[in-house]
Order: C-alpha cells, then structure tokens, then sequence
C-alpha cells in the first residue's frame, strides 16, 4: 500500500516539475498562451484578407462566436477581413449574385483546445450603395453596421448576442435574438420587425413609414424620437417606453406585468392592454381617456369627450395618463 501511494507520489511530483519547467519564464498573459501553445492547448488565429472583385447584389453571412462588422468601403471596393485558425476558417465566395461568407468548422479536431475565434471579428468593407438582400445569422456573435449602407430587405438573427444597427436604410428590415439585446439608432426602413427573448431593444431616432412590430419576452423594449405608421408592440414582463414617438396611425402595446411608459406620444389612436402593470405618463393631442380597471386605480387629465380614443385597459395595474401639449 505504502508503494502504490509513494508511486503516484512520484508520479505527481515528476508532472509539476514538467509543467514548472514549461512555464518558467511566463510573465505576462502573452508568455501564458505561448506556454500553452507549446502544448497544443491553444488553437491561433491569423488575420486573412479576402479582396472580392466579383459583382454582387446580395450577402449573405452565417458566423458562429465572431462578431460581425458591415463597415463602408473608403476605396469602393470589397474585402473580408477575419480570423483563421487550423480548425477554423472562413469560406468566402460569390455565386449566383450572392457574396457568402461562412464559417467552417472541424468541431472533432478542436476538443480541447482554447480558441482564439472571436477575438477576430469578421469585418466586410462593402461599398456605398443599395444592395438586395442581406442575411446575417449568429450564434454568440454580435452583429453591427454602419451608415452608408442599403438594402431592399435586411435579415439579421443571433442566438446570445447583441444586434447594434446604425444608420442602416431596408425596405424590409427584421432583427431576432434570444438573449442579446437589439439596438437601432437612424436607421429607416419601410417595414420594422424585431423580436427578442430576454434582451431589451431600443429604437432611437428611426423612421418607419409603414408598421413596426416589437416584440419581447422580459427584456424592455424603448422608443425614442422615432416616427412610425403604425406600432404593435408586446412584452410579457418587459417594460414599454414611448419617448416622443410619433405615428399617423394607431399604437398597440400589450403587457403582462411589465409597465408601459409614455413621454410625450402621438398618435392617431392607442390601444394599451395590462394585466398588472401600470399604465403611466403623457400623450400630445386631443384624445379621450376611455379606461377600464379592475382592481388599480385610475387617474386621467386633460382628456377630451369624443376625440381620438386613447383606450386603456388593466387587471390590476395603476393608471396615470394627462395631457402635454
């Protein structure tokens, strides 16, 4: 018994000294990962460069934990930038119009290993101009654009990460995640989709001249200075904010338990549903406070018989609605 305990003794005692002669001399992060380099425990990534010279309408992008970039091209023309590693690489390709970009993978090789994947974003330089369709799909990625950049219809979806668009102009645009959070700022578009699980999503300075629709599961959904046709939007314990949103049409906001705020609203009617969240803040224009509560209670100012309804109705939440301007 004393033999076997005094092997693995040795044993142990042989593996600290190998990994203490391996990483002597480590200082620094970077002396780490070369450390662990040695030993096959990393997988590197370098940067590659794609110059696409064929013409293309179209793109498409499908990337896993990467952040997306779509940056305008300051020379008119187009390049992929990204990270490729042993394991991992991208495909870059034009075919039938399309520009694809795709990550490929070799999931059995990579047991093991610390990847240096997302720390290379994948970045397209496109150049100025209205292009068809655009399609973007991640998994842990984030996904951003900047301005100078149009499309007849947008598709962009992500499983955890983020979604920031600015200054992105779709006749079509439509944004989807789980968890990550959507964020829109300038941006135009003739119909606005966004849908989203736990993340908030906010819409600052954005026109819509058709219907938006929001939707959230308990993250928050904000709209500020933005104009609209029309506006439907629920959460099931998000909170709702209209912050000097405007619309031609009707607004339509459907909560659980999640409050719906306003700040100076217009609109050409509103319709808000609760169930026990409070319904609370100001409206611009002639309307008629028409609410129903059941067990909250109610207080409105400045309404005015027979005009444009502003319909309420709550289970149990407060509401709170008054005049301004």
């Amino acid at each position: 018994m004393k033999g076997k305990k005094l092997l693995i003794f040795s044993i142990l005692c042989i593996a600290a000294g190998l990994l203490c002669l391996l990483f002597s001399g480590v200082r620094s992060s970077d002396d780490l990962w070369l450390a662990m380099d040695r030993i096959g425990a990393v997988e590197r990534q370098e940067k590659k460069t794609v110059e696409v010279s064929e013409p293309f309408t179209s793109l498409r992008v499908q990337e896993g934990s990467a952040d997306v970039q779509l940056l305008p091209s300051e020379d008119g023309g187009c390049r992929v930038v990204y990270g490729e590693g042993k394991y991992s690489r991208c495909r870059v390709s034009v075919e039938n119009g399309t520009l694809t970009v795709v990550r490929e993978k070799e999931e059995h090789s990579r047991s093991g290993l610390l990847s240096f994947e997302d720390t290379l974003p994948v970045c397209i330089y496109l150049p100025a101009g209205d292009y068809e369709t655009l399609s973007v799909s991640s998994a842990s990625g984030d996904v951003k654009t900047s301005a100078g950049l149009g499309f007849q219809e947008a598709e962009i979806e992500t499983s955890s990460g983020d979604i920031r668009l600015e200054s992105l102009e779709a006749e079509t645009l439509s944004a989807k995640t789980d968890s990550g959070k959507v964020k829109l700022r300038g941006c135009s578009a003739a119909s606005l989709t966004l849908e989203s699980g736990s993340g908030d999503q906010t819409v600052k300075e954005t026109a819509c001249s058709g219907d938006g629709k929001l939707h959230s599961g308990s993250g928050d959904i904000e709209l500020e200075d933005s104009s609209f046709r029309a506006l439907d939007l629920s959460t099931t314990s998000g909170k709702t904010t209209l912050s000097k949103t405007v619309c031609s049409g009707s607004v339509k906001a459907e909560s659980g338990s999640g409050d719906i705020r306003l700040r100076k609203a217009s609109a050409a009617s509103f319709d808000f549903r609760s169930t026990s969240g409070n319904v609370k803040g100001s409206v611009v224009g002639s309307v008629d406070f028409i609410v129903e509560s059941s067990s909250g209670s109610v207080r409105t100012r400045g309404g005015v018989r027979g005009a444009a309804a502003c319909r309420v109705r709550t289970g149990s939440g407060d509401v709170d609605l008054e005049i301004d301007g």
